[in-house]
C-alpha cells in the first residue's frame, strides 16, 4: 500500500458525525478503576485542589453512594480538554455535567524534617483561580460542588471536649461566593460541606468511642459545630427571609464515625452538610434536628475492605 493510498484512507475525528462523536465522548466519562478495583467517581479540578490524604487508609465511603479513597489519589478521570479547541468545546459540557468539584480551604503543611508549618492554597483561590475565568457554558454545566472544610495538617491527640478542626470563616467565604454566582451556576443541584479530622486515642481518658445512636451524632455534631457555627453556614445558605444561593433547597446534615482497630487505636470523625435542589412544589429547604449517623470499622490488615456496623435513617421529610 503506497502512501497515496494510505493518506486517503485517514479521516479526521471532528468529520465523524456528531452522534458518533457524541458516543466517543461518553466513553471517557467513565473513571478508570484503581488498583483495589475502585472506580474514582471524585475528580479534582487541576490548580483549585487535589483529593490527597496521605495519612489516611484507603476505605469506600458507602453512605453517599460513591466510592471515596482515603489516600493520595495516583488516577484521575480522563479528560479531553486539553486536546483541541474545538473538541474542547464539544467535551466540556458532558465534562462538568458529571464530575464533582472538591474545593479546598487553606492548608497547613509541615515540611519534612523540621517542624515548620507552611499553608497553601488561599480562601478565594476558587473564585480566582477558576470561577471568574471558566466561560458561562461551563459553570451554567457544573451540577455538583463539595467544599473540604477540614484544618489540614499534624494530627494529634485532642481531648474528647474540643474540637477545633473546621475552618468556619472559610465556609463562609465559600458561601458568600455561592451566592454571587447563583446566576452563573444555573444547572447546580447538589453542594456537600464537609470537615474531617482524626483523633488518636493514645493515653487520652476522657476519649471513648462512640456507639450507634443519633444522641451519638448530636453529640459529635454539637462538639462541631462550636457553639452554633454549622447552623450559621447554613443559614447563609438557604435563608428564607431573602433570596440566598441555595433558597428551598433540602438540608441533611450526616455524622460519620471511623474506628482504625490497630495498635494505636483512633477515631476519624466527619461531618456532612449536603444540600439538594428541590424540584418545584416540594417545599422549602430545612435542616434535619439531628444528623444521621454511620459507624464503620477498619483494621489494617484489612485496610481496603469497610465493615459497616450499622446505620440510622437519615430521612428528611
Amino acid at each position: 500500500m503506497d502512501s497515496t493510498t494510505t493518506t486517503s484512507q485517514c479521516f479526521r475525528f471532528m468529520d465523524l458525525p456528531p452522534e458518533v462523536r457524541k458516543e466517543i465522548y461518553d466513553y471517557f466519562v467513565a473513571v478508570p478503576k484503581n488498583d483495589a478495583g475502585f472506580g474514582e467517581e471524585v475528580v479534582a479540578i487541576a490548580g483549585v485542589g487535589e483529593e490527597s490524604y496521605d495519612c489516611f487508609l484507603p476505605m469506600q465511603r458507602v453512605d453517599v453512594g460513591f466510592v471515596e479513597e482515603l489516600a493520595a489519589i495516583s488516577k484521575t478521570r480522563r479528560s479531553l480538554l486539553n486536546v483541541s479547541h474545538q473538541i474542547n468545546a464539544e467535551w466540556s459540557p458532558t465534562f462538568f455535567r458529571t464530575t464533582t468539584i472538591i474545593v479546598h480551604g487553606p492548608r497547613s503543611e509541615y515540611l519534612g524534617g523540621n517542624d515548620r508549618r507552611i499553608t497553601t492554597g488561599r480562601a478565594l483561590s476558587f473564585e480566582k483561580a477558576f470561577l471568574k475565568s471558566a466561560s458561562a457554558s461551563i459553570l451554567s454545566n457544573i451540577r455538583r460542588l463539595c467544599y473540604d472544610a477540614s484544618i489540614h495538617g499534624r494530627f494529634e491527640s485532642v481531648s474528647y471536649q474540643r474540637v477545633t478542626t473546621v475552618n468556619f470563616p472559610n465556609l463562609r467565604q465559600f458561601a458568600r461566593i455561592l451566592d454571587r454566582y447563583r446566576t452563573d451556576l444555573s444547572s447546580l443541584q447538589d453542594v456537600e460541606l464537609y470537615a474531617r479530622w482524626q483523633i488518636w486515642h493514645g493515653g487520652n481518658r476522657d476519649l471513648r468511642p462512640w456507639g450507634l445512636s443519633n444522641a451519638a451524632a448530636a453529640d459529635v455534631w454539637a462538639r462541631a459545630s462550636e457553639g452554633g457555627l454549622w447552623e450559621e453556614i447554613e443559614q447563609l445558605l438557604v435563608r428564607r427571609n431573602r433570596r440566598a444561593a441555595l433558597t428551598g433547597w433540602s438540608v441533611v446534615r450526616k455524622v460519620n464515625i471511623c474506628h482504625f482497630r490497630c495498635p494505636f487505636p483512633s477515631q476519624m470523625l466527619c461531618v456532612h452538610v449536603h444540600f439538594s435542589k428541590r424540584h418545584p412544589g416540594h417545599g422549602a429547604g430545612e435542616s434535619v434536628a439531628d444528623p444521621g449517623i454511620v459507624i464503620n470499622s477498619l483494621t489494617l490488615k484489612n485496610a481496603h475492605q469497610l465493615h459497616q456496623g450499622g446505620e440510622v435513617s437519615v430521612a428528611h421529610g
